[in-house]
């Protein structure tokens, strides 16, 4: 059993399709294929679905890719180790976020460690949570900022403290029959056409379509885009709603066109930060981890007084009523 066969198998879960699990590699389709052909006799087991919409994995593929996902791991963290025996430690921290801490707390959290020169650097990229777990198991990166329900199942390999909680929020068009409220109920949107993340695996975009189906309907996803300015312009030019974490929206006076919502009955994410357990203990990680936490949670307790607008008021020209 190979690495690079076990790598391959890991890219199709999270992509959803050979032909974007070879792009993402680097590779062609046929080849994907063939190191999965590869790995499927060695195991005896079929582990992909083919289908014309994409490839799925089996019930077999599922429980060989919890064990590619530890193998991988520790061969990264293998090789880590013996790239950093005789090394001074590595002042830098790597950290993979999304796009709402980027725009909100790192920054603070960026500007307090360089206010103690030669502790820690921070070299910050935006991901998302899959992606952003991923890394951090193969070593990539050192932290994540992630929706902690991206780790499913027990996991020694990595360790996780809570950070923070966000929300998901409704942008709706500003001429949109619900945007004049304090909040919407999410059964009120059955029918919509929505903009919605598209992205496989994401334990947010999951979170959303579940608590549709708890409320008796399925979100009715015309596009599909894990770009929210892309998911602004739609639902500023009322083709359609769209639903998106709170800190990833900026302040509401930069909205055009469109009106942010709280639901009514919140819709919770509890934000984590997840890094490998084997470095848990490391001076500049924990440094790093301190400073975002702290930024954090001013940040949570600055936000706390923001208010959702006015019933009515919306920002920029109105798109047409629904």
């Amino acid at each position: 059993m190979e690495p690079l066969h076990l790598r391959v198998l890991q890219e199709v879960a999270a992509r959803g399709s050979i032909a974007a699990a070879a792009d993402a590699l680097g590779y062609t389709p046929p080849a994907v294929s063939r190191h999965l052909m590869i790995l499927e006799r060695d195991v005896g087991q079929t582990l992909v679905d083919r289908t014309p919409k994409g490839a799925q994995l089996t019930i077999a593929g599922q429980a060989l890719l919890v064990h590619a996902d530890r193998i991988l791991a520790q061969i990264e963290a293998a090789r880590a180790a013996m790239a950093q025996l005789g090394e001074a430690e590595d002042r830098r921290v790597r950290v993979a976020t999304f796009r709402g801490a980027l725009l909100t707390f790192i920054p603070e959290a960026a500007r307090r460690i360089r206010e103690r020169p030669g502790t820690v650097e921070l070299g910050v990229e935006v991901r998302d949570a899959v992606d952003a777990l991923r890394a951090v198991r193969q070593g990539t990166v050192d932290v994540a900022l992630a929706n902690q329900e991206v780790v499913r199942g027990p996991d020694d390999t990595v360790a996780l403290a809570p950070l923070m909680e966000d929300e998901l929020v409704c942008l709706l068009p500003a001429g949109h029959a619900l945007a004049g409220g304090e909040h919407v109920a999410l059964d009120a949107l059955r029918g919509e056409t929505f903009a919605l993340g598209g992205r496989p695996g994401c334990p947010t975009d999951a979170q959303f379509r579940n608590a549709c189906q708890t409320s008796g309907f399925s979100p009715q996803e015309t596009y599909a885009s894990g770009d929210h300015e892309v998911a602004f312009g739609l639902v500023a030019s009322g083709l359609a709603v769209s639903v998106v974490p709170r800190l990833s929206v900026p302040a509401p006076a930069h909205l055009g066109g469109v009106v942010r919502l709280p639901f009514r009955d919140p819709l919770v994410l509890r934000v984590a930060m997840i890094t490998r357990a084997a470095d848990a203990g490391s001076g500049a990680l924990k440094l790093a981890c301190d400073a975002l936490r702290s930024a954090a949670v001013d940040y949570v307790d600055t936000a706390s007084v923001e208010r959702p607008p006015p019933p009515g008021e919306f920002f920029g020209p109105p798109a047409p009523v629904r």
